[in-house]
């Protein structure tokens, strides 16, 4: 095909940035060898209509779908296509940006001491921000203890593999005024690999409060496997009470749940909050005696999700 029109069945790439979204697309059109026009037919018959030129520049990578009408059209188009449930729409990043907010930023932009997650980054092997997993859904819960420190974080991730090869994720806390004595000498007494992984490469620097691990998911993936993973983090005590539960995204992600459990005294106030880059947006969390708060957002990043709270005896109200 030496040409192409807007019925033909898939757009050459002509040289545009093509993106995990795109590439799935145009190989979905391709397998199905359906037109353009039919599938736009098709999905206006089933109520979600989309051009003929929006299922070209889709495809092609030159636009992305980012109204919700648009969203809601991609799940109608996995099933037309034979696509899994999220093929598509758990490969769309965010909205392109109208200012400088990038797709994919690196994990150790939200984070405190930025400059030292990202030499620890560099250690665990991740040199390149763009290279980990798609995070499809992440759910934290910190354990905060009888005396208001942070002890235990413990961690689920649903990830999708966006090339083939290994799956690998980060994982780096970083403990506020905490005697670098109270460290294990072994990073195995901090880590615990407790399904689905491995621990590869590891950190551990305590005079600067920072542990860290690589997780293997999976030797051999193929584009598009799916991995679940639990890890658990066992934390020194700090001489600092805990205020604060964050999770730094480095992309667009589907779901991310946040629980903090107190053990003993409850906050006196509480929030919850995104930082996309562009100002943050915070909302008032109630505190109630069930000894949990927790925060879920859906289809957010990349940024900075988190909950903070304040003790009573902080002068806060």
């Amino acid at each position: 095909m030496k040409g192409w029109k807007e019925g033909d069945i898939v757009a050459p790439s002509h040289g545009e940035t093509a993106t995990p979204f795109s590439t799935t697309l145009r190989s979905a059109i391709s397998a199905r060898r359906i037109t353009l026009s039919a599938l736009s037919h098709q999905l206006s018959a089933n109520g979600t209509p989309v051009s003929v030129s929006a299922l070209s520049h889709w495809s092609s990578g030159r636009r992305q779908p980012e109204q919700a009408r648009s969203i809601e059209a991609l799940t109608v188009l996995e099933d037309l296509l034979g696509l899994g449930s999220g093929e598509l729409t758990d490969l769309v990043g965010p909205p392109r940006p109208r200012g400088r907010n990038p797709r994919v930023v690196p994990v150790s932009q939200a984070m405190p001491e930025t400059g030292l997650v990202a030499k620890a980054l560099g250690e665990l092997g991740f040199m390149q921000h763009d290279e980990l997993p798609y995070e499809q859904t992440v759910h934290e819960k910190l354990f905060v203890d009888a005396v208001g420190v942070e002890r235990t974080l413990e961690f689920r991730h649903i990830v999708r593999a966006l090339s083939p090869g290994p799956i690998r994720l980060p994982s780096i806390h970083v403990v506020d005024e905490v005697d670098p004595a109270a460290f294990s000498t072994s990073i195995e007494d901090h880590f615990e690999a407790v399904a689905g992984c491995k621990l590869g490469r590891t950190v551990l620097w305590p005079e600067h409060g920072l542990m860290g691990a690589e997780l293997i998911l999976a030797e051999d993936a193929r584009r598009g496997d799916i991995a679940v993973v639990d890890h658990r983090i066992q934390l020194p005590p700090s001489a600092l009470r805990a205020v604060e539960a964050t999770y730094s995204v480095p992309r667009r992600t589907r779901e991310v749940l946040i629980q903090v459990e107190f053990a003993g005294e409850l906050p006196a106030t509480a929030e919850e909050y995104v930082d996309l880059g562009e100002g943050e947006i915070g909302h008032r969390l109630d505190v109630r005696p069930n000894r949990l708060l927790q925060l879920m957002v859906q289809d957010v990043g990349p940024g900075l999700v988190g909950i903070r709270w304040t003790w009573p005896d902080d002068g806060v109200s």
